[in-house]
């Protein structure tokens, strides 16, 4: 089969991927709501070999593009690149990556034009869009079979209007929510006893908890909040801590920053020897690991010990605990 039939077939499949993948909105998309705004989420699959892009000195081994689109399906937009190679076992499982930071472009998603391809199905749409920002100096374009963006192919074109690149972008599978972040299996968490690995606390289990003029005190476990999601990396000159997006990190004082919004140079803090130190961001890298992760509910916003690292607690939920 071509790479065309291939395209042919997912376009087709649309409305299957549509059914399937519509909870994955990252404002939560109502389609009750298609007059005004709605933010939508497309990636694409790892690309072996990479792409090379001027935007990218590494290459771009995955596409990712978040839109804020309306009606018409323009809108502000990130264009988000991943140059970290991966490495696969003998199952096509990917093991590692290398260590450089995603790079984040802010654009816009501009509607060029609509028309009508030939094929198998007659008269089905394209909408045709430019993707346009003040660092990118790529030809790049976005077609989709509607403006609500489900399903889309990227294209990267030389000066003469060529296509070299055609990528197929699409939602990626729902995840449950994991608000503020969590941990997998096997990550040390601090307790007065020393450390314990997180799954295998309980509820009124103590753990140690932090304070901002960095003192400790004994803390009971409210609950355990227990989900699946892709796991983070997050490299610093002392080490590293495996964790989710949405992980707040303490940065001193009253201040956290989820671990995805962490950039090379912030600042937080490790434990170590029974003292905080402050250490350097050296690089945030999204890996191909989905897992069934972990974090805690200690009755409140509690600082805690994961990892090595000085981290926040999930608040009180009524879902998800064990």
């Amino acid at each position: 089969m071509g790479r065309n039939s291939e395209v042919v077939i997912m376009f087709r499949a649309l409305p299957v991927m549509v059914c399937a993948f519509l909870t994955f909105l990252t404002t939560g998309f109502d389609a009750s709501a298609w007059q005004g705004t709605y933010t939508t989420y497309l990636r694409s699959n790892v690309r072996t070999p990479k792409v090379p892009l001027a935007e990218s000195p590494h290459g771009v081994v995955r596409f990712t593009l978040v839109v804020k689109a309306n009606e018409k399906g323009e809108g502000p937009a990130e264009l988000i690149l991943d140059p970290n190679s991966r490495q696969f076992d003998e199952f096509g499982e990917a093991k590692d990556v290398t260590t450089h930071s995603h790079i984040k472009l802010q654009c816009n998603l501009k509607f060029v034009k609509r028309g009508i391809v030939g094929g198998p199905d007659p008269n089905r749409d394209r909408y045709l869009y430019a993707i346009e920002g003040d660092k990118i100096t790529s030809r790049l374009f976005l077609v989709a079979p509607s403006p609500r963006l489900d399903l889309a192919r990227l294209l990267i074109q030389d000066r003469s209007g060529k296509t070299d690149y055609m990528i197929l972008m699409y939602p990626p599978p729902a995840l449950l929510p994991c608000h503020p972040g969590c941990f997998p299996a096997g990550t040390p968490v601090q307790t007065p006893k020393g450390a314990r690995s997180i799954e295998k606390l309980r509820p009124g289990d103590l753990v140690t908890a932090f304070r901002p003029d960095g003192t400790t005190a004994a803390i009971k476990v409210k609950s355990i909040f227990v989900t699946q999601h892709r796991l983070l990396k997050l490299q610093t000159e002392e080490g590293e801590l495996i964790t989710t997006q949405t992980q707040p990190l303490w940065l001193g004082g009253d201040s956290t920053r989820p671990a995805g919004e962490l950039t090379r140079g912030d600042r937080i803090f490790r434990w170590q020897d029974g003292k905080r130190q402050a250490v350097r961001v050296r690089g945030v890298v999204t890996t191909e690991r989905e897992e069934k992760v972990f974090n805690l509910v200690l009755g409140g916003p509690e600082m805690f010990i994961a990892g090595g690292f000085v981290v926040r607690s999930k608040p009180p939920a009524t879902k998800g605990g064990r």
